[in-house]
């Protein structure tokens, strides 16, 4: 599958199951990529196909901070308040 990530990012996963999908958060710190557990618009889904809509695909990509990021970032701050 084909994947795009931020603005012209984008990368191949092989699938090994025909029905796999997976959805993705991104560090905007240091840019690594982790797995959703779960995906949260299967429901959403079912309940178009029930009103005759056919879901051929979807994607999520959610953006944050990682809790190291984050950690280093409050440590930066915290020296920072420190030097003043």
């Amino acid at each position: 599958d084909k994947y795009h990530l931020n603005d012209n990012e984008v990368f191949y996963l092989i699938k090994e199951d025909r029905n796999e999908h997976r959805h993705f958060v991104i560090c905007d710190g240091c840019q690594k990529i982790f797995d959703l557990p779960s995906c949260p618009i299967h429901e959403i889904e079912t309940e178009m196909e029930k009103e005759g809509f056919i879901v051929k695909d979807h994607q999520i990509q959610i953006n944050g901070i990682c809790k190291e990021c984050a950690k280093q970032s409050q440590l930066a701050g915290h020296d920072a308040d420190h030097n003043r």
